[in-house]
């Protein structure tokens, strides 16, 4: 009885050991790609998710007042518009036409360099912070620019002109002291909002 003898030659292994490694390069960089860009949706996902509380904490100080004033600027001093370091965005909310000796209460937002916080006094204490990834600097009096080139702060108030609503935009960066990117994705939101009980 005659028998053959089949091997492999090295030909035949050096294209199995290809076909492997280019399927294996196949498989790691799917799951590379994939977990790079699950990364960067969730960042962009939790800067959406503080950058609309933060929204919503003002929305509801200025809806809630009955009576309110904005005062914003930096801690120092007090533009009417332009940029500025720092500053805070103060609501009066005026009592008087609540029945009963109530005093006025003030809510002041915070904006010092990357953090967004809510005090009850004008002193920061970085108490209630609402976010730690606004882009520093805080616009007064400029509206919130369409175009990401033209961004310049990371916080924008603007009152409207019937003084009783004011739109505010805020801008965040996962990394807020470095350039926008894949990996330091940039949100931006804002809202106008009117004070319902204003007389």
């Amino acid at each position: 009885m005659l028998r053959i003898n089949r091997s492999v030659t090295l030909i035949e292994l050096l294209i199995a050991v290809v076909l492997m490694a280019a399927i294996i390069l196949a498989v790691s960089s799917i799951h590379t790609y994939s977990h790079y860009h699950l990364i960067t949706a969730d960042r962009r996902a939790r800067l959406q998710n503080e950058l609309s509380l933060a929204l919503e904490y003002i929305t509801k100080d200025i809806q809630g007042a009955n009576c309110f004033t904005v005062s914003c600027g930096p801690l120092t001093s007090s533009p009417s518009t332009g940029v500025a370091g720092e500053g805070f965005l103060k609501i009066t909310k005026d009592n008087r036409f609540t029945q009963g000796p109530i005093p006025p209460e003030d809510v002041y937002y915070h904006h010092t360099l990357y953090n967004l916080s809510r005090e009850g006094t004008a002193t920061y204490t970085g108490g209630n912070i609402l976010s730690n990834h606004i882009l520093s600097k805080i616009a007064i009096g400029m509206q919130l620019p369409s175009n990401p080139d033209d961004i310049r702060a990371g916080m924008y108030i603007f009152l409207t002109s019937s003084g009783t609503g004011v739109e505010i935009g805020l801008v965040a960066r996962w990394k807020p002291q470095n350039n926008p990117g894949p990996d330091n994705p940039q949100v931006s939101m804002k809202t106008q909002v009117q004070s319902q009980n204003f007389p």
